[in-house]
């Protein structure tokens, strides 16, 4: 699947080639504004301040601009290895939500854990 944006600071396209066998190549960052325990709270400003950005100094750019908090910054590949597990079995029939501990014993599982998913 091909994935396009421009990076919100300095305008700059990227795109992916993204699949399922690996991580796409690149040195660009994800930025995540709202902390995972917060983004219910209100979808849309979350959703909206989910960007990719060309570096982490894209990211500081960013941020002095907007006047915003440093939220959580990931690679590519912990993004991807993040995305990957999201919807693991959403599609299962008999699927049931898991509710937050379970959500944070789960995404433990696949090796993802740190301050962003308060884990």
């Amino acid at each position: 699947m091909l994935v396009a944006t421009r990076c919100p600071a300095c305008g700059r396209p990227h795109s992916w080639n993204v699949g399922t066998r690996r991580p796409p190549d690149g040195g660009q960052v994800a930025h995540f504004l709202v902390p995972a325990a917060r983004m219910w709270d209100d979808v849309v400003h979350t959703c909206r301040h989910q960007r990719l950005f060309c570096s982490e100094d894209c990211v500081d750019e960013w941020l002095r601009a907007t006047g915003s908090a440093r939220g959580y910054v990931m690679d590519l590949t912990t993004l991807w290895r993040f995305a990957a597990h999201w919807y693991d079995g959403r599609l299962d029939r008999g699927y049931v939500r898991r509710d937050p501990g379970q959500a944070k014993q789960y995404l433990r599982s696949v090796g993802l854990s740190g301050p962003f998913w308060g884990l």
